[in-house]
């Protein structure tokens, strides 16, 4: 975002805006950061996934549904039983029998379900962050875009969640 933030500073040749908004991004992230890092306890883990028509996918930190966000700029850290090489694309499909094991404490889920169906479905409403709501919620519009101004947006509502969503 950065990157594209100076390429059309200099294509509208407003190079020294760019700059300014990039230094205080970096400033407003860092204080964020340091936010999360303190609301969340050492060793938890968050999983970002999408569940669409019976089917899971797994995010990573170079795609949209908050992975860069989340375990790049905040410092979250995926559960320890995904294999490295499922975070290594933007996504990666996986059979649902693997759900529990790579589901993190908190969890990020892309879908068109409501926490309550979730919770009443008997895979997912047996893992602890839909149980105990510590799930954040959102459409694939919702998470899709990367602009400036929706990642903004999407900071402030993961941040938000995140930080109250640990002191549950």
């Amino acid at each position: 975002m950065q990157e594209e933030m100076l390429y059309f500073g200099d294509l509208l040749d407003k190079n020294e805006e760019a700059k300014k908004w990039n230094e205080q991004f970096e400033q407003e992230i860092a204080d964020i950061r340091e936010k999360v890092q303190q609301a969340v306890p050492e060793g938890k883990t968050l999983s970002i996934m999408q569940e669409y028509d019976g089917n899971v996918s797994l995010f990573g930190p170079k795609s949209g549904r908050g992975g860069r966000l989340m375990y790049e700029i905040m410092g979250l850290k995926p559960p320890a039983a995904v294999p490295e090489y499922m975070l290594k694309e933007s996504y990666y499909e996986f059979s649902l029998e693997k759900l529990s094991e790579y589901m993190g404490d908190y969890l990020i889920l892309t879908t068109d379900a409501s926490l309550e169906s979730l919770q009443a479905d008997p895979i997912w409403g047996s893992l602890a962050p839909i149980r105990d709501n510590r799930v954040f919620l959102w459409t694939e519009n919702q998470s899709w875009y990367r602009d400036p101004i929706a990642v903004n947006k999407q900071i402030n509502e993961l941040t938000d969640w995140i930080i109250e969503a640990a002191g549950r």
